[in-house]
């Protein structure tokens, strides 16, 4: 039996970041910004996977990405630095250290929308209308972020 590459390496990824998420902090990345990065792009995997997983009607799926994410999303502001320093190059770094305040009130709000999702999957029997509409709400959380400091 073949399996797509891309269900692949999206199952991967999201095991990749179970692993990273259950590790301490010290011996996660080399930096913070290496995890972010990680992050940031599990995150996009296990949200394609998770809208995989719903569209299929597969709920008990959904449960492993989620919570991936939801530990990231709970570390996300540890992981930006308080002052520039030397090795700042990223146009969206310099607004949201500038803006503090409002990316760390995104990230709240990635973070709960993460966490409900990851919730509602672990629940005894989750209902896949309101698993819908939970992965909705942490993809509006995203985009608020990416609009403000990506600006897309």
């Amino acid at each position: 039996m073949t399996q797509d590459p891309r269900a692949m390496l999206r199952t991967l990824s999201v095991f990749t970041l179970v692993a990273a998420s259950s590790l301490p902090a010290t011996s996660l990345a080399a930096s913070p910004k290496a995890e972010r990065i990680a992050g940031y792009k599990a995150s996009k995997l296990a949200d394609a996977t998770i809208k995989d997983a719903l569209q299929a009607g597969n709920v008990s799926a959904v449960s492993e990405p989620a919570e991936a994410m939801a530990a990231f999303a709970a570390r996300l502001t540890s992981l930006y630095p308080r002052e520039v320093g030397d090795a700042f190059v990223s146009p969206s770094m310099e607004a949201i250290l500038k803006n503090f305040p409002d990316f760390a009130q995104k990230a709240d709000a990635f973070a709960a929308s993460s966490r409900d999702l990851a919730d509602r999957a672990a629940a005894g029997s989750p209902d896949l209308v309101q698993m819908r509409a939970a992965l909705e709400n942490l993809q509006a959380s995203c985009l608020a972020c990416h609009r403000s400091y990506l600006g897309r």
